[in-house]
């Protein structure tokens, strides 16, 4: 591993197996409360984030599912998010009468997933379920709060498992808290 895998910069949050454990209660809770569907689940992933999160999940549940992606801007490179939301990237398919499961990697704000989260329902689907691996409640002003959650977590910059700063860190092992926004780049 580099130095900044185990940088004094970087506090280990949750590591790749407790993530996983609880990657995989949230699939079972997924499948059960999707048990009558008879249609594939679509899943779709907020990316750039969300990439890592969902490929580990749909591995886990233990139903049909049909994949795609949608993504968005907010932070603009920072670390903050700017509040001004774009779509980038909208979903493939067609979700009237669907089941869909957004997979977001952090609810910090709220706000970007508030814009996901409308934009697909206006898309036509039957449901619309969230599943973050995180949440920040102290800073999410939104009100979407997510229907599967991983973590709640304080208001810390963390990166791992698909969460980033400066497109950089993505690739950790774990979620970690960035001490130090200045180690990258």
């Amino acid at each position: 591993m580099s130095s900044l895998f185990q940088s004094e910069k970087l506090e280990i949050l949750f590591d790749r197996a407790t993530m996983q454990e609880r990657l995989q209660e949230l699939a079972d809770e997924v499948c059960q409360d999707h048990a009558t569907i008879e249609k594939p689940l679509v899943v779709i992933g907020v990316l750039k984030g969300a990439a890592l999160i969902m490929s580990d999940l749909v591995r886990m549940l233990d139903r049909p599912v049909e994949m795609d992606f949608i993504r968005c801007a907010s932070y603009h490179g920072g670390t903050e998010s700017s509040g001004e939301i774009e779509l980038l990237l909208d979903v493939s398919m067609d979700l009237r009468g669907r089941h869909v499961l957004v997979v977001e990697d952090i609810i910090d704000t709220g706000l970007t997933i508030k814009f996901v989260l409308e934009h697909l329902e206006s898309k036509g689907a039957e449901s619309v379920k969230l599943l973050s691996l995180l949440e920040k409640p102290t800073k999410n002003t939104s009100g979407v709060h997510g229907d599967y959650v991983g973590y709640e977590i304080n208001d810390h910059f963390v990166v791992g498992y698909g969460l980033d700063l400066k497109e950089e860190l993505r690739n950790l092992p774990f979620v970690g808290v960035c001490k130090d926004t200045s180690v990258v780049g």
